[in-house]
């Protein structure tokens, strides 16, 4: 198959897909956007999605 071809067709899977092919990597989730945060505890930085203020290590000898 040509190359231009099976370019095509890719692209016209995409499309048909309702979605633009140029725009096809550009979706985030805004669910998933992480933030910084200092842990309260240790002041260790650290990215998450959630509403904590404590670090993964805090958290496991807090729950200990």
């Amino acid at each position: 198959m040509n190359e231009d071809k099976s370019f095509e067709l890719v692209i016209k899977a995409r499309m048909s897909n309702g979605t633009n092919p140029c725009q096809m990597n550009t979706f985030e989730n805004p669910k998933l956007k992480l933030k910084t945060v200092i842990c309260k505890n240790c002041g260790k930085q650290f990215k998450t999605n959630e509403k904590i203020d404590l670090c993964s290590n805090c958290r496991k000898k807090k729950n200990k």
